[in-house]
């Protein structure tokens, strides 16, 4: 997973590791099903027995390891991984810095916006990864990816997240305004803590909601504001959901 998710040369070279075997899962395959070994060559000869070309005269001059599964060699996966390395040789030394820096920005917004909220959320990154974590003692919390997801951000609990060269700027202020919005949420309803003040006052300033409305629950138990019915006096009437 950090292989070429951090680097060029991969988390070895980011940290002068002298591996003497690496594994690299699908991001080599640009998503398609793929994973790979990879090292130095006193051991993965004992795996296809040395250096060999398929179609000409030279053949593994040691024993091959028999190894098999169902996308092993796959030729689509195969030329994919080929441009993907291709390309990440060419232009690799321009793409991961600008990368790290759009992560870094989004890393910083969000923990700035947790901080504000007084929460005890956590929003980690490295590299082009990042992820979100909730306090295990948030019976609720599991409801923030929840939300995310409804506001169209694919995301899970427990997993961690990317951005990748084709997250344009607005994809990014979309997944900050799911975050902010369903972490906002969450605490102005008692499931998070957090200022509620604070994520009301943010719920409010991020929408149409005319001043002096009243935040409580529809008759779908949703979170909705309301402002006082001028032709019923005592009566409320919706006017937006935050």
């Amino acid at each position: 997973m950090t292989g070429f998710r951090v680097g060029p040369g991969g988390i070895r070279k980011r940290f002068d590791v002298d591996a003497d075997m690496m594994t690299y899962g699908k991001v080599v395959g640009g998503g398609y099903p793929i994973g790979i070994i990879a090292g130095k060559a006193k051991y993965l000869d004992a795996m296809d027995g040395g250096y060999w070309e398929f179609g000409d005269d030279s053949i593994p001059e040691q024993g091959v390891t028999f190894f098999a599964g169902t996308f092993v060699r796959h030729p689509l996966a195969l030329a994919v991984a080929k441009a993907v390395l291709t390309k990440i040789k060419e232009d690799g030394d321009s793409i991961y810095p600008a990368l790290e820096e759009k992560t870094t920005a989004m890393a910083k917004e969000a923990k700035a916006f947790i901080e504000q909220l007084k929460s005890n959320v956590s929003f980690e990154e490295f590299a082009s990864l990042f992820y979100i974590s909730i306090p295990p003692t948030s019976h609720w919390g599991h409801l923030l990816f929840l939300s995310m997801t409804l506001d169209g951000i694919h995301i899970q609990q427990y997993r961690p997240n990317f951005l990748t060269t084709q997250h344009s700027t607005e994809d990014v202020k979309k997944i900050l305004q799911a975050f902010k919005s369903a972490l906002a949420n969450l605490i102005v309803n008692g499931l998070l803590e957090g200022d509620q003040v604070a994520a009301k006052k943010y719920l409010s300033g991020n929408s149409s909601i005319p001043a002096g409305a009243r935040l409580g629950k529809n008759e779908k138990g949703e979170p909705a504001y309301f402002i006082e019915d001028p032709d019923n006096k005592g009566a409320y009437v919706e006017v937006g959901r935050p």
